[in-house]
Formats: structure tokens, sequence, C-alpha cells
């Protein structure tokens, strides 16, 4: 059995590696090869590209130059050719593995889309050329699935990985030990994102925030926990603005310090999803350029940005946007989730309900179950899981 898994950024890195390994214990002899990260590497996946050996600015940003985005899709179609996969997964990175799927579909070689792009805030027009090209598309969010199966794309949701992946490492009280706070003081997270753009944006208001909680709240202790492909530099560079709140800044241990923290303020993406399976009470902050927040407002086809709301189809969590991304605004939906015991109560009764309608546990297990059965020319529906709500 020959598994071609093409990702091109560092959350397709952990979705490969993640399935990676599942596709081996179904499958000991298979070989697997294709295009990610170390983690991939570390799966057991042969990499043909590796995004981490590209300049510093990033792969994602080398592909945008035309040239290299032909030299690596003509790179990746020759080996296509040469080993003749028995199936290609594509891992989220749209502009791209699109593109790759297309080719493979008219080479013969079946494909499976795993974490598929996002049909359900805007262009869902992707939806109708993605049924043309995948013998099976595997989204994360239970909404997702009606959008396909209207423009007849053969789907399977499996549930969502995050269910699985998502546990501190370590308790409240070792994690607040470490960082030499107290554990019987509050403590809350900022989240600024991925990206060096939400860095610049968010994290000098999250940190003007911390500076007014504190006022209010003289115990209270901080951690910003930037994501690990974020540099360094960039989050020292801000500190000044937290102005006397004890704060310390923790990579690496997202899920130790969301986990611990009373409250969180949090970047939309990924990040808010997990801080409600975590049951992390929070604010979600989404800031753009106001040309990019202008277009967005006239492409984006549902009421909610953070990921719980969607799920859950209604406002399960206070969503800060744009203009609204102020200090104040941010330290007084924080101290209301401090003080306010019966919103916090509720709000992780809507956690509970967003963890019951993302699925069972189990989701990438079931996911390489169905790349085995499109490899295989079987029926892959007896993986599937039929979604239940939400309001993509």
């Amino acid at each position: 059995m020959k598994v071609m898994i093409v990702a091109g950024e560092a959350s397709g890195d952990m979705h490969g590696a993640r399935l990676a390994r599942e596709i081996m214990a179904i499958e000991p002899t298979a070989r697997l090869f294709g295009m990610g990260g170390s983690r991939m590497r570390s799966a057991g996946v042969r990499l043909l590209y590796d995004p981490t050996r590209f300049s510093a600015v990033g792969f994602v940003e080398a592909l945008k130059s035309v040239r290299v985005l032909h030299r690596v899709l003509r790179g990746l179609v020759q080996v296509m050719e040469r080993q003749e996969p028995d199936v290609l997964v594509v891992i989220d990175f749209p502009d791209f593995n699109m593109r790759l799927a297309e080719m493979a579909k008219g080479r013969g070689i079946p494909v499976v889309y795993y974490v598929s792009p996002s049909v359900w805030a805007w262009r869902r027009g992707r939806a109708e050329k993605i049924a043309r090209i995948v013998d099976c598309v595997c989204p994360i969010f239970p909404f997702e699935v009606e959008i396909y199966r209207q423009v007849g794309a053969p789907v399977c949701y499996c549930g969502n990985p995050l269910i699985d992946s998502v546990h501190p490492d370590v308790d409240r009280d070792q994690l607040l030990r470490e960082l030499g706070f107290d554990p019987q003081a509050p403590f809350f997270a900022l989240l600024p994102g991925s990206r060096e753009q939400e860095i610049k944006t968010l994290l000098e208001p999250m940190l003007k925030a911390a500076a007014l909680i504190t006022e209010r709240l003289p115990q209270a202790q901080f951690a910003v926990a930037p994501a690990h492909t974020v540099p360094d530099h960039s989050v020292a560079g801000l500190m000044r603005y937290a102005d006397g709140a004890k704060v310390a800044v923790v990579k690496n241990r997202t899920y130790d310090v969301l986990a611990a923290a009373d409250a969180a303020i949090v970047a939309s993406g990924t990040a808010t999803l997990e801080a409600a399976l975590l049951d992390t009470p929070m604010v979600m902050v989404y800031k753009l350029t106001p040309s990019t927040y202008h277009i967005a407002k006239l492409l984006v086809k549902t009421p909610y940005v953070a990921l719980p709301n969607v799920v859950a189809g209604r406002a399960v969590v206070t969503e800060l946007l744009q203009h609204e991304v102020q200090p104040e605004a941010m330290a007084a939906e924080i101290l209301s989730l401090w003080h306010d015991k019966e919103r916090r109560q509720q709000m992780l009764s809507d956690f509970a309900e967003v963890r019951r309608r993302l699925g069972k546990p189990g989701a990438v297990a079931r996911t390489a179950q169905v790349v085995m059965c499109v490899a295989r020319g079987q029926d892959f529906a007896p993986y599937c899981l039929e979604p239940d709500g939400g309001g993509g």
C-alpha cells in the first residue's frame, strides 16, 4: 500500500503525523511519502519537500511565488507518476492542495481531502470544485457536512481530532508553581494567535487589559501563550504594555496554560475550540486591517467567528471584533467571568454541548480507515458519523 500525504503548514504537519501513525497501525507495511514537516517525518513519512527547509519567511510565503509554486507542484506530480500511489491525502492548505488534487484525479489516483478548506464562512464555491476532484472529503466540523452534501460531494464526518488530543500535561498547581505564581490567586491566559500580524495587532491591547484587570484584582496573574511559530522577539518587544501586571510568557504549553486559567482572552481560530474543550471561560478577539475586514464582511456567510459559537449555532462566548478590540472591553469581560459564577457555569454547560456536537473520540483512527477504504475501492460509510447540528 502506497499512501501520499501532502501538508503545507504547521497544523497540517500535525494532522498528517497523527494520520500517518493511524495508517501504519492498520497497515504496518504501508509506504508513506509526500510533503510535510518534522512531525510527519517522525511519524514515518518520507518527505519529498520539507516546509521547514525553506527560507525564514516561511513555506507558505514562499509558495506565494509562482515560480516556487510550480516547481513544487511539478515535483510532486512527477513523484505521483513514478510511484503511482494507491491514494493521495491532501490536508488543508487549499490553494496548493486543490490544484494537486485535481492533477492526481486526472491521473486516476484516488484523492481524500482531510481537514477540508473552510466552506462554511465564505468561498462556498470551493465545495463544488472539491466535489469534482475528490473521492472523499473528511471535514473536521459537523456543520460542513450538509454543505458538501448539497453539492454532491462524497463526504464522511469522522469527528474532530481535537477531541483526542486536547489535554494538559500538568495540573494547575504544578504549572503555577513552576511559574512562581500563587495557585490560590486568579490566573488568566492571553492567547494572541499564531501569526506575527496577530501578535502585533492583539498582544498590546491584551497586555493593557491585564494592567486594567490588575487594578481591580491586585492578585491577578497572567500568562501569554503564543503559538510555537511566533518568534520570541515579537512577544518580548510588547511586554512593556503589561505596565505592572504580573505576566509570564509560556511557550509550547498552551493546553497547560488554558486548562489552568480561570478565564482567557483568545484570538480567533482553533485556540477558541481548544479553550472550550478544556472548559476555560473566554472572550474571543478578532481584528483585521480595515480593508480586509470590509471585504470579509461582504463575503462571510455566518453570523459568528468564534468556533464554539459556530459549532453551537448560537452565541456561547462573547466576540469582540475590530473596533471592539479595546483593553477596557477585554478587561470588563474577564472581570465579569471571574465574578459572575452563574455566567461561568452557563458557559461551561454550553461547552459540554459543543463537545457533544463534535462527536465521539477516535476521529483520526476513523479517518485512517476511510483512507484505506478509498485506496482499496471499498465503502467507507461504516466509519462515518452522522453530524449533529451546528451553525455554519
